[in-house]
């Protein structure tokens, strides 16, 4: 099992450019051993400003994971019927296109570390609005996905909050319940492997609630589907980073060294619970992809709480019941 970090969270090009500062950033992940790989995002590209750049500073030590979800926003931000569970065409075939260059941006990055260096790739059952939803779309475009030449990653579903009338969402997809049964029955039909991630700060905003990581490893463990966890935190009552809101809050650990996480949900007796909750044998990654705001703050502040999270994680694995 990996240990992985979204380091694209807290990376300092979230507020400004700078070559040298972002390589240094990256430098000091390199130094931890701890840290098995990066969650990659992909957008249609894999870095905003200078993607050859980003290329070149990958490690050959390192494994990665491709999550899809910044480009899935940004097209739906375009055009709200976007997404492989979408019922209008267009939406649907857009989504199905953008799929197609996550897997070239897989070939690219295996051809530059000269290895298969892309393990898994999140996809998401995108679009928010369920009057755009239906799992007939869904179910076609899993079949379609399956047949694309991946380079070796696996693929899996990240379930973000889905939506629900009575609370606001941030992401708005589809519910659990109903992505197990349409991968259950997918790979019944085409003996793809189709898996799952969560992310406990996703499952924590769709229930309002730090047990929803708990109910959501226990459905995705009752159909062996889960493959991946990342831990980023959430809080019900923050000012800086929002209630109930998808802002990759860090843990509150302790002894608590900054005041602005005193409100995460997400501490360390939650990391062990979900942790002991786990079925380790079949995850092949674990993590966190965490960010401190406002995003000006030090970047050695950023690597600090990164390093901090990655040795929890660590310790609790080692000395799980």
């Amino acid at each position: 099992m990996k240990l992985i970090v979204g380091a694209y969270a807290s990376a300092p090009s979230n507020n400004t450019w700078n070559k040298e500062e972002e390589s240094n950033y990256y430098d000091a992940l390199k130094s931890n051993d701890a840290i098995d790989g990066l969650e990659i995002p992909f957008t249609s590209k894999l870095h905003s400003f200078d993607e050859q750049w980003y290329l070149s500073m990958l490690s050959a030590r390192w494994t990665y994971v491709l999550t899809c979800i910044p480009g899935t926003m940004m097209a739906l931000n375009q055009d709200a019927s976007f997404g492989i569970a979408s019922n209008q065409a267009a939406g649907r075939e857009k989504a199905m296109q953008f799929y197609k260059g996550a897997a070239e941006a897989i070939a690219t990055i295996n051809k530059q570390l000269k290895k298969q260096a892309v393990t898994h790739v999140l996809i998401h059952t995108a679009p928010s609005n369920p009057q755009y939803r239906c799992d007939k779309a869904l179910e076609k475009s899993l079949l379609e996905l399956c047949s694309y030449d991946w380079h070796g990653a696996k693929l899996l579903i990240e379930h973000c909050d889905a939506w629900q009338p009575e609370n606001p969402f941030e992401k708005g997809f589809m519910d659990l319940e109903s992505e197990l049964a349409i991968v259950s029955k997918v790979n019944q039909e085409s003996k793809c492997g189709i898996a799952f991630s969560l992310n406990w700060g996703q499952s924590a905003i769709e229930f309002q609630s730090k047990l929803g990581a708990i109910e959501h490893i226990k459905a995705c463990n009752a159909k062996q589907l889960l493959n991946g966890f990342i831990f980023s935190g959430a809080s019900a009552s923050s000012d800086i980073y929002g209630k109930w809101r998808d802002s990759h809050m860090p843990p509150s650990l302790e002894p608590l060294e900054d005041p602005t996480l005193e409100d995460s949900e997400l501490d360390t007796q939650a990391i062990k619970d979900s942790i002991n909750e786990l079925n380790s044998s079949s995850l092949d990654f674990i993590g966190c992809k965490i960010s401190l705001l406002p995003t000006s703050r030090a970047t050695e502040e950023k690597i600090k709480c990164i390093h901090d999270t990655v040795a929890v994680i660590k310790n609790v694995l080692e000395n799980r019941i």
